[in-house]
C-alpha cells in the first residue's frame, strides 16, 4: 500500500525559518545581556576589592600614625620622622607585637611609580633619611597596592585656634630642645589621600592620626566636647 507523503509548501518553510531565526536572535540577545551584566559585575567587584584594600591600609597606617623622632647629629637637632608632601608621604605607625623580633613600629612611604601606587615599608627606620628618595632607595620591602594609577594627592590637617586648617604639605618639625618640644606639634591631626585612576575615577580616604589624640575632649568632664571650652561645674552643696 502506497502512502502519500505530504510535502511542505514554500510558505511553510519560510515560516519555519523565520520562527527559528527569531528564537536564535532572542537566545543570542539574552546570552549577550547576561555576559555583559557579568562583565560589569566583575569590574565592580574588582573595583570594590581595590577600595577595601586601600581602606584597610590607611586604617592601619594613618590611624596608628604616631610621632617618632630621630637625631640629626650633624646639626644637633631633634627631627620628626615624617615627610608630608602633596604627592608623597613618609610616616611611622604603631603595630602589634607578636614575637621578640617585632619593634612595635612600621615605617612606610607612599608614592606613584610606573602607573602604580606603591608602598615601601620596614619595621625599623629607613637609612639615610636626610637624602631619602622614592626613586633611588632600595631600603625596605616594596609592594604594589593599586595599578593603573595616574596620581595621588595628600592633604594634612592642623589644629590652630580651635580651627582645622588643611594644606598640601606638612613642614618637617625640628627643635634643638628636648623631645617633648618636638612632639608638641609633631603630626597632622588627620591625613587625607586622594587617588586618581587612569580612567578618571577619583576617590578620597580620610583618617585621623593616633598622634593627634592630644586634641581629644571626649571623656573630659571639665571641657565641652563640641566647643572645647570649660564647663561650669556646680558645687554639690548647692544642689
Amino acid at each position: 500500500m502506497n502512502m502519500k507523503v505530504k510535502k511542505f509548501t514554500l510558505v511553510e518553510i519560510m515560516m519555519a525559518v523565520m520562527i527559528s531565526t527569531i528564537i536564535v536572535a532572542a537566545l543570542g540577545s539574552v546570552t549577550f545581556s547576561v555576559s555583559k551584566s557579568y562583565a560589569v559585575a566583575e569590574r565592580k567587584s574588582a573595583r570594590l576589592k581595590e577600595y577595601c584594600k586601600i581602606d584597610r591600609l590607611v586604617d592601619n597606617l594613618f590611624r596608628n600614625a604616631v610621632p617618632f623622632g630621630w637625631v640629626d647629629r650633624e646639626n644637633n637637632l631633634q627631627k620628626l620622622y615624617f615627610i608630608g608632601d602633596e604627592n608623597y608621604l613618609l610616616v611611622s605607625s604603631k603595630q602589634p607585637i607578636f614575637d621578640t623580633d617585632d619593634t612595635g613600629f612600621i615605617f612606610s612611604e607612599f608614592f606613584v611609580q610606573d602607573s602604580c601606587l606603591k608602598i615601601r615599608y620596614k619595621s625599623t627606620p629607613f637609612l639615610n633619611l636626610k637624602n631619602f628618595s622614592a626613586n633611588n632607595s632600595s631600603d625596605g620591602n616594596v609592594e604594589v597596592i593599586l595599578e593603573n594609577i595616574e596620581d595621588i594627592e595628600f592633604k594634612y590637617a592642623k589644629f590652630e585656634k580651635n580651627q582645622v586648617i588643611w594644606s598640601n604639605d606638612f613642614i618637617e618639625q625640628q627643635t634643638a630642645g628636648n623631645e617633648e618640644e618636638l612632639y608638641d606639634e609633631s603630626l597632622p591631626v588627620a591625613i587625607q589621600i586622594s587617588i586618581k585612576w587612569t580612567n578618571g575615577i577619583v576617590k578620597h580616604w580620610l583618617r585621623r592620626t593616633a598622634g593627634a589624640s592630644r586634641y581629644s575632649n571626649w571623656g573630659r568632664s571639665d571641657l565641652n566636647p563640641i566647643t572645647g571650652k570649660k564647663l561650669k561645674i556646680l558645687n554639690d552643696n548647692k544642689l
